[in-house]
């Protein structure tokens, strides 16, 4: 069975759209951080990092919203309800809302490609999702054993100098520091109740003053709380995974991070910013914990070169320029291979036609069929919460489409892709017909459906406007 049909049919469907939006989306969010971050070049990190992490808030508002927008309503104008004993009153309630109780559709439908392909899009996500999800969990994971083991307390005259900077820089809540024999650079981990681990190496091999500076960066993550906005990053880029344009704004968010913190180092410590360099330079080293905030993260070279005061305003390298092509080209080939966008709307409605009877399928090959001899008209009804089919008024006794057989459809050009939301007894394949609308009747014309009943009884007859 495929995940659209074990997870819910109308959301997994508009759960896919949402995902296919977010291509062009994402890039034109990308676009405008870009421009923003080329006008404010000059600004101080603190004002690119602000916006930087309000554009990583928009990158996951937008599917969000898209999602809160493709949605099927469930208002009270639009909900179906229905009785198994009462048919026909639920046919009447499913024929009004198309006739303008239900909203009209915000949106068409793209082709029968992509809509086919939506339930494996979104089971890629999620196992995507969970990847990721596992990936981060087990980071937090060493993160929490390295507080707990192969540290000590650091020496007196280092938590004495910790203790200074802690006021210097305003932090009135508690932060321990230990030393830690498995740290490699320098981390600060924990929100409510931080931790701030130097590594044995740094201790051994950095003079006390430049021990300072680097404390005093770590206390600058704390200042700012940048361990939780971290996580909140990480998030972020978990549920995008898949848009390169999300991990691009997340880096610039940490990049404008650590040039805040720098900043902050160096008034903290009162020294020179090429002492602070020096540092950095002598604690670069690979982090492997990158849910944790350190001294050497973001770009080291950026980093130095901006505080020498000399950062070169480099031209885009090959790499930049193919970044750039792909965020152009990408939603120009998702619109189009989405299709073109057909409106839905003139085919909303109700349509009738004379009853199927079982005198009729059994003349045309069909002597295993259900049918009523006595059932009312056929009816199908084209509403943007769905597509119904069946008897409106059955006979006593007549179970045959009781209720009605509800489907989801698409319109691409002169098709209807259908798929039903349930087994009826013909499977849960796609089924597409050609249509031709004229005025006030509907005719259908199999494409391709693996239910000879349901083409005979689909394309038999014209089907009047109600």
């Amino acid at each position: 069975m495929p995940p659209i049909d074990m997870l819910g049919n109308a959301h997994i469907r508009v759960l896919g759209w949402t995902l296919v939006h977010f291509v062009w989306q994402g890039a034109g969010v990308a676009a405008l951080l870009t421009v923003m971050l080329a006008a404010l070049r000059r600004s101080r990190p603190g004002i690119r990092y602000a916006v930087a992490c309000g554009f990583l808030a928009i990158a996951i508002s937008v599917p969000i919203a898209t999602f809160a927008f493709l949605a099927p309503r469930t208002g009270p104008s639009s909900r179906i309800s229905y009785s198994l004993d009462r048919p026909a009153d639920w046919g009447a309630r499913a024929a009004s809302s198309s006739r303008g109780d239900a909203p009209t559709p915000r949106q068409g439908s793209a082709g029968p490609t992509i809509e086919a392909y939506l339930p494996h899009l979104v089971a890629v996500w999620v196992i995507g999702v969970l990847v990721l999800s596992v990936r981060m969990l087990g980071g937090l994971w060493l993160l929490r054993r390295l507080t707990a083991r192969f540290n000590r307390p650091a020496s007196v005259a280092l938590l004495t100098r910790f203790g200074h900077l802690s006021q210097r820089l305003g932090i009135r809540r508690s932060v321990r520091l230990r030393e830690s024999l498995a740290a490699r650079v320098p981390l600060v981990i924990g929100w409510l109740r931080p931790v701030i681990l130097l590594p044995t190496s740094a201790v051994s091999g950095l003079s006390i003053a430049q021990l300072e500076m680097i404390l005093a960066h770590e206390l600058a993550h704390v200042r700012r709380h940048d361990y939780l906005v971290n996580l909140l990053q990480h998030l972020v880029e978990t549920l995008l995974f898949y848009h390169p344009a999300v991990w691009w704004i997340s880096a610039k968010v940490r990049e404008e991070r650590e040039n805040c913190c720098d900043d902050l180092a160096v008034r903290a410590c009162g020294g020179s910013r090429a002492s602070y360099a020096k540092a950095l330079v002598q604690l670069d080293d690979l982090n492997l914990y990158r849910l944790a905030p350190a001294a050497t993260s973001g770009s080291l070279l950026r980093r130095v070169q901006r505080l020498a005061g000399r950062a070169p305003m480099r031209p885009p390298g090959p790499g930049q320029w193919l970044a750039g092509v792909a965020l152009l080209v990408l939603p120009i080939l998702t619109m189009a291979l989405a299709g073109k966008v057909h409106d839905m709307t003139p085919l909303l409605g109700t349509y009738r036609a004379e009853p199927v009877t079982v005198t009729e399928l059994s003349e045309v090959g069909f002597s295993d069929a259900l049918a009523c001899e006595n059932s009312g008209p056929w009816v199908l009804v084209f509403s943007d919460l769905g597509f119904f089919s069946g008897n409106v008024d059955a006979a006593p006794g007549c179970t045959y489409q009781s209720p009605f057989a509800t489907s989801s459809w698409t319109a691409h050009g002169d098709q209807l892709t259908f798929r039903d939301s349930r087994d009826f007894g013909c499977g849960l394949e796609l089924y597409r017909y050609r249509y031709h609308l004229d005025e006030q009747t509907l005719t259908l014309t199999p494409v391709s459906d693996p239910c000879p009943v349901r083409a005979y009884i689909l394309s038999a007859r014209a089907w009047r406007r109600a």
